[in-house]
């Protein structure tokens, strides 16, 4: 991304990490995750990875290389923590492999008994602007990756 202008984001949005208003994250945490990982089988996961995965690279592949590269102002949407509404599409994937890459770990060392290292900490998951086509590549790469490294997924 570095031939892309430098867009300023707008003053008005919240700072990395502020996280989401506090009535959105308790019905977040306490309500709806809860009952989303009691009604879905392992196999019910695997699908909805697999078919948002693809889903998303066929968005991402209808931007042109300019567009990719262009933060856009979101409406204000509830669940998305108000300081990522200034992103681009390559910005988006980039967060999406930060954040799957990092639970992908965290998965694993649960799964072998082990806490995970490290905070979670919303502001350093923010894309830091890596070139678009090696972060569609990184993105296209993880859902496979997902599958080989997870032991209840290659079952699947």
């Amino acid at each position: 991304m570095a031939n892309a202008p430098k867009l300023e984001a707008p003053l008005s949005l919240g700072k990395p990490g502020v996280g989401l208003p506090r009535l959105e994250n308790l019905v977040a945490r306490y309500w709806i995750m809860p009952r989303l990982s009691r009604r879905m089988s392992w196999e019910d996961v695997d699908a909805l990875l697999e078919r948002e995965s693809e889903r998303v690279l066929k968005v991402h592949a209808n931007f042109s290389d300019t567009a990719k590269t262009q933060p856009v102002l979101v409406e204000r949407l509830k669940g998305l923590e108000d300081s990522s509404r200034f992103w681009s599409p390559n910005m988006v994937l980039e967060h999406l492999v930060i954040v799957g890459q990092q639970m992908l770990v965290a998965i694993v060392e649960l799964g072998n008994g082990r806490i995970p290292n490290g905070k979670a900490d919303v502001a350093a998951v923010k894309p830091k602007g890596i070139d678009g086509v090696l972060v569609a590549q990184q993105f296209e790469s993880f859902y496979p990756r997902c599958r080989k490294t997870l032991p209840f997924m290659a079952g699947i």
